[in-house]
């Protein structure tokens, strides 16, 4: 079983011990406009590479190694690593389908991410809206709740039933992008450390 070699392969670290804790910072005019700035300078972001380290906590069970993600307009590529380097699955993402491969060649799919790694991993990775909060954008902000940093990026966020901090951003080409980011949903606890962005097409 696909669970059972995650629980084998990776260990709970540290890294999600840490709490989400609800800014109380107001967001003024000026922070709102440099928001607006950085908005519209990060959405010509199309297409990225990163690497990075992931940890996630659920149920009691925690899972944590390290990460590779290649997004394009139109798929994704993840690859998930154990602490020790060891791939522990394939996560690919097309127009019609999403599909996970282990190591041994076994492959499954669904329609979803979500569904896919709540049945193969034991947890839902929300994919779908992670491709935007990963480069520190809201997914629909009319009904989401924003806390502004001082230069307009955002610090936390509550949307789509998950909160969201960005603790440390880094600038890369002259784009501000999250550096560590903690997510919490009802169920899932995760914390994503990106160590290194390469943008391919930022216009």
């Amino acid at each position: 079983m696909l669970k059972n070699l995650i629980l084998i392969g990776w260990t709970c670290l540290c890294l999600i011990s840490c709490t989400l804790t609800p800014s109380k910072t107001i967001n003024t005019t000026q922070q709102q406009q440099l928001n607006q700035l950085h908005i519209a300078k990060i959405s010509t972001i199309k297409q990225f590479d990163l690497k990075g380290r992931i940890a996630v906590n659920t149920e009691g069970k925690g899972y944590s190694g390290g990460l590779t993600w290649a997004h394009t307009p139109t798929t994704d590529q993840i690859a998930m690593f154990t602490p020790l380097g060891s791939k522990v699955s394939d996560i690919t993402k097309s127009e019609s389908k999403v599909k996970l491969t282990t190591p041994d060649g076994k492959e499954f799919s669904a329609v979803d991410a979500e569904t896919l790694t709540e049945n193969t991993l034991g947890w839902r990775l929300p994919l779908s809206r992670l491709t935007q909060w990963v480069t520190g954008l809201a997914t629909n902000s009319s009904n989401s709740k924003i806390t502004l940093d001082e230069l307009g990026r955002i610090s936390s966020l509550q949307e789509d039933g998950w909160n969201i901090e960005y603790s440390q951003y880094n600038n890369i080409k002259d784009f501000d992008l999250p550096k560590k980011i903690y997510l919490r949903s009802e169920k899932v606890n995760l914390k994503l450390i990106v160590e290194e962005w390469t943008l391919l097409n930022a216009l």
